[in-house]
């Protein structure tokens, strides 16, 4: 049975840490900070997909689509603009085999190489290497293009464009030997969730999820 990648990711991820914050803000503000981030988000997203796909604007007046539209054009007049050259899909399912399935944000031809690109918001700043769970999550997106859409040029590189709520923009770029290493490690993680039958993630299994994430060297 096909899974969702996003829950295939969350074993990469340290759901003890998150768990440990809620606890400490409480579980109210920290509720409020993931729904405020969430709509944030979204709102970024849903300007990026009508000016590149659609050509045309929306209106958002609420708080976070005020910030989500600034952040967006940000990341479209500094990450997008004069560098995307064909936008082959935006918002397309995907799916890889009976493994997984998902929707990437963007693939196409950027600086004259296929690409998938990954839209990303955060609350600040982050290096790269606290940001291995996207980098997963971007090699299951080349790798299920590349299933879903064969016919493709197939796609060997993914990006993704992080607009934080101060306006700083980042990219990360994911390709060769970088490329293979996450997906094996998103591969493992597929095991891991379906021999332990871990798919919603509860405080009996951080133990075990600890223990795989040493194994892959996630500390």
């Amino acid at each position: 049975m096909s899974v969702s990648i996003s829950k295939i990711l969350q074993v990469l991820d340290n759901p003890e840490a998150l768990e440990n914050w809620r606890i400490r803000v409480g579980h109210e503000e920290a509720e409020r900070i993931s729904k405020r981030s969430a709509s944030i988000g979204t709102a970024m997203h849903k300007f990026l997909e009508h000016w590149i796909r659609d050509n045309k604007d929306c209106v958002d007046q609420t708080e976070e689509g005020i910030l989500g539209r600034k952040m967006a054009t940000k990341l479209y007049e500094q990450g997008i603009k004069h560098k995307l050259e064909d936008c082959w899909h935006m918002e397309a399912k995907l799916k890889f085999e009976d493994y997984y399935h998902g929707r990437l944000d963007l693939a196409g031809i950027y600086y004259h190489q296929p690409c998938v690109i990954d839209f990303k918001q955060a609350n600040k700043p982050k290096r790269k290497e606290w940001c291995w769970k996207y980098m997963c999550q971007l090699a299951a997106y080349v790798m299920a293009h590349n299933k879903t859409f064969p016919k493709r040029p197939k796609i060997k590189k993914g990006i993704v464009l992080m607009c934080a709520q101060n306006l700083h923009l980042q990219k990360f770029e994911l390709e060769g030997k970088e490329l293979i290493k996450a997906w094996n490690h998103f591969k493992s993680a597929i095991r891991f969730c379906k021999d332990n039958n871990i798919y919603e993630i509860k405080p009996e299994h951080f133990d075990k999820i600890n223990s795989f994430r040493r194994g892959l060297n996630l500390y």
